[in-house]
């Protein structure tokens, strides 16, 4: 049997979250990334975390793209933060996005808190 290598774990992950995507299984897809991170973290692996590190990221912004464009093609205004639309909360509008009520009162809250050196 052939020794699984990191490069051949790394190559398997990608082709898994491809094809994931590509049939729009974004669960899959992101618990492919989110596996191959905790895997290369646990053998300390910092080149391949961070690897896959990039890989959620490709997901997570393909997940999101796809969001924001489910809500275009709706002709809605959400949230560019949580996608919520109107009357579940009011939106107010920036140059190029939305942000809700909700999002704003979560913010103010994390600003809030002193920041520590």
């Amino acid at each position: 049997m052939q020794e699984l290598t990191n490069v051949n774990l790394l190559e398997f992950l990608d082709r898994a979250q491809r094809n994931a995507l590509k049939e729009k299984r974004y669960h899959d897809a992101l618990l492919t990334r989110i596996l191959g991170y905790v895997l290369f973290h646990e053998q300390k692996d910092h080149v391949f975390e961070t690897a896959a590190l990039v890989g959620l990221r490709q997901v997570l912004d393909s997940v999101l793209n796809g969001a924001l464009e489910q809500q275009a093609q709706l002709g809605r205004p959400a949230c560019s933060f949580c996608f919520k639309t109107e009357p579940d909360v009011r939106l107010a509008a920036g140059a190029a996005a939305f942000i809700c009520n909700s999002c704003v009162a979560t913010f103010a809250e994390v600003f809030r808190e002193p920041v520590s050196n």
